[in-house]
């Protein structure tokens, strides 16, 4: 899949195991997440983008129902966050690439639609919690990576902190010294917060030094 339009295909292929196995985990956690990566890295506009976006969460949440304890919970009419401590680590691919999505979604959002969406990046967070208890370490740091976006993408008053972000972001490093997205995301939030034009310079001068 080394182009949008093969993603594409993916997704399609793995739509069609979940069309005759609707229980199939991987081929739901699979559709969110190569959803996730068409919307953010080849969607032609933001309005295809949020597109994929909704599509990850829709399809991330389907994997996570497929957790008994957790169905159990939102048959009973619990929201995804309020059901979240019924997670485990198996769940932790739909978990995060939901929560990239719902973030990137919500990031699109012009100024007024965001405050009318406060609520979501609070909801998110739980998700993001939750991540953290099951496995703080997980691939390569990505966990700790979304908590240094987190704290860079938000304001003060909704637990924006840069102090917070620059240590999260220097823990995904230590963890995942060959995972370019940490230093790519590192460049793009953090040292751009900070304005700090060396420290990004050289965060993407090492993610164009390497063979992808």
């Amino acid at each position: 899949a080394d182009s949008g339009e093969n993603v594409k295909k993916v997704i399609a292929a793995y739509e069609k195991v979940a069309a005759v196995d609707p229980s199939n985990f991987e081929a739901l956690s699979k559709i969110g997440e190569y959803s996730f990566l068409y919307g953010h890295a080849y969607a032609a506009n933001r309005e295809e983008g949020d597109q994929y976006y909704l599509k990850s969460i829709t399809w991330c949440e389907k994997a996570m129902y497929t957790n008994p304890e957790f169905k159990k919970y939102v048959d009973q009419g619990k929201t995804l966050w309020e059901a979240a401590d019924a997670l485990t680590a198996r769940e932790l691919a739909p978990m995060y690439w939901w929560y990239d999505s719902v973030g990137l979604y919500w990031n699109d959002l012009n100024a007024f639609s965001r405050l009318l969406n406060f609520s979501w990046p609070k909801r998110s967070n739980i998700i993001l919690k939750r991540m953290r208890t099951i496995q703080p370490d997980w691939h390569q740091g990505r966990i700790h990576m979304a908590w240094g976006i987190y704290y860079c993408v938000l304001p003060g008053f909704l637990g924006g902190d840069v102090k917070k972000a620059e240590e999260n972001f220097t823990r995904a490093v230590k963890l995942g010294p060959d995972a370019l997205v940490n230093f790519y995301n590192r460049a793009k939030y953090l040292q751009v917060k900070k304005g700090d034009k060396e420290a990004f310079k050289k965060d993407l001068e090492y993610v164009l030094s390497k063979n992808p």
